[in-house]
């Protein structure tokens, strides 16, 4: 063998290091060898490759860019260079440029159901919903059982409201993937939507069974407990969440409301005030706390917790400072909260 047949076999052996450290999660180890590759050989595709996808992981995104650059520099028919260099712009929401490589990707590979997927995510990060559920459809008309593309597609029908739709691709989506916890509950929240709250509870069970630690899925199934009058088994879901997260006041509050629901009224004035500890601004606990003291006849505090309420823009308090006879203490218009929305959005995975 000649000394340079050896030189060139040694280089193919630290791309294939970088690729194993790459594979085993050693990114940083990885990176390090990938560098070493390309000062060695500047025309080697495979180690900018590999180090594209490992600084694209390490959120290095314009030096993966950069990297995905010089492979298609060297190779211009390199369909999956120019989808990572798109994911790498998409990371950075250049959502036109990215969707521009995912053009090129598909120019060279017609049938390239991720790059479809890609596009179809960046569409819909850029607002258009009706592109991306094209992009969706030309991904599963290229691969029938690609399941991310049901999933996405799916999602986006549950955003517009179109809620059989949704169910429809979830559901295919979780025959092709059965343990995705994001399919389930987003198959959940759309028969909530549709005011099937035994399904949607029966997709909650799912859920918790794979991921113990999915808190939004025992609030929601939860609150869908409460909605079929089962006050103690909901009770039971927002304990379990508070094991989890002990600072989440809409737990708290959703759990004071369950306890009112069985005449647990002094319990419930505990769990609405420490749900007002964590959020002060959270219009409903004070109102709730109100109503409880309403049921066990302590009015002292009724008409500062409905004026809190009120002050907060709930606008059901005015009537029941009225209807309590309180005076009515001016707004604070300064006063800005936002409130909680319980909904699942699932990340795009670039990996």
């Amino acid at each position: 063998m000649s000394y340079l047949h050896v030189v060139a076999q040694q280089k193919q052996d630290i791309t294939a290091i970088g690729k194993s450290l790459y594979e085993k999660k050693n990114y940083k180890a990885a990176l390090t060898v990938y560098n070493e590759a390309v000062a060695d050989n500047k025309k080697d595709t495979n180690a900018y490759f590999g180090r594209g996808l490992t600084n694209l992981v390490l959120h290095n995104y314009d030096d993966a860019i950069g990297d995905f650059k010089k492979v298609i520099k060297l190779n211009p028919k390199d369909a999956e260079a120019y989808l990572h260099k798109g994911a790498a712009y998409a990371a950075t929401e250049e959502y036109k440029k990215a969707i521009k490589e995912y053009d090129n990707a598909i120019a060279i590979e017609p049938a390239y159901v991720d790059a479809y997927n890609f596009r179809g995510n960046a569409k819909y990060a850029s607002a258009d919903t009706n592109g991306a559920i094209k992009d969706y459809d030309m991904a599963i008309k290229a691969d029938s059982e690609y399941a991310d593309a049901y999933f996405n597609r799916g999602t986006i029908h549950e955003l517009r409201k179109e809620y059989a739709p949704a169910i429809n691709d979830l559901t295919i989506a979780i025959a092709l993937n059965p343990a995705d916890a994001d399919a389930y509950f987003n198959r959940a929240f759309a028969q909530d939507a549709l005011h099937d709250y035994r399904g949607a509870i029966g997709d909650y069970n799912v859920v918790i069974r794979l991921d113990s630690t999915f808190i939004e899925a025992y609030y929601n199934r939860g609150i869908d407990k409460e909605k079929l009058g089962v006050y103690y088994l909901a009770i039971l879901d927002f304990g379990a969440l508070l094991r989890i997260d002990s600072t989440d006041a809409e737990a708290y509050l959703a759990m004071g409301i369950a306890k009112d629901s069985l005449k647990y009224h002094m319990s419930a004035i505990i769990d609405y005030t420490t749900a007002i500890r964590i959020n002060p601004d959270l219009a409903e606990a004070y109102y709730d706390r109100a109503e409880s003291n309403i049921m066990l006849g302590r009015k002292d505090q009724v008409c500062a917790d409905l004026n809190m309420a009120y002050s907060l823009k709930l606008s059901k308090a005015l009537k029941a400072l009225n209807d309590n006879k309180c005076s009515i203490s001016k707004p604070d218009t300064d006063n800005h909260h936002k409130s909680r929305i319980l909904q699942f959005l699932s990340g795009w995975d670039i990996e």
